[in-house]
């Protein structure tokens, strides 16, 4: 993730998503893992929702400690875990079903 932070241009955007992360990271980590039971998977997400907010920080984000701001930041980090969650679900079942025994009456 600091990486991503570093490789921001514009310096007021890399310190704005830099206390982002700093605010919400670990509280974003907990509440993803609360929906996909996994790490990893949890990860994942969160690295997901700040890229979508970094992607679109112009339009949503004023103040970063705001009650509003940290809102939306848990709305993208619900989304982004959710569609992560449904990703791996269809996955798993596209993968069941390639595994079970075709059946033939005879």
């Amino acid at each position: 993730m600091l990486e991503f932070i570093q490789s921001i241009a514009d310096e007021n955007r890399r310190n704005m998503i830099n206390e982002m992360c700093t605010l919400y990271y670990n509280r974003m980590l907990t509440y993803a893992k609360t929906i996909l039971k996994s790490t990893h998977d949890a990860e994942d997400a969160v690295q997901d929702a700040f890229l979508k907010i970094v992607e679109n920080q112009d339009l949503i984000i004023k103040d970063v400690r705001s009650s509003s701001t940290a809102s939306l930041v848990f709305i993208i980090c619900r989304n982004s875990s959710l569609n992560l969650y449904n990703k791996i679900r269809h996955r798993n079942k596209v993968f069941t079903s390639l595994d079970a025994p075709d059946v033939m009456e005879g």
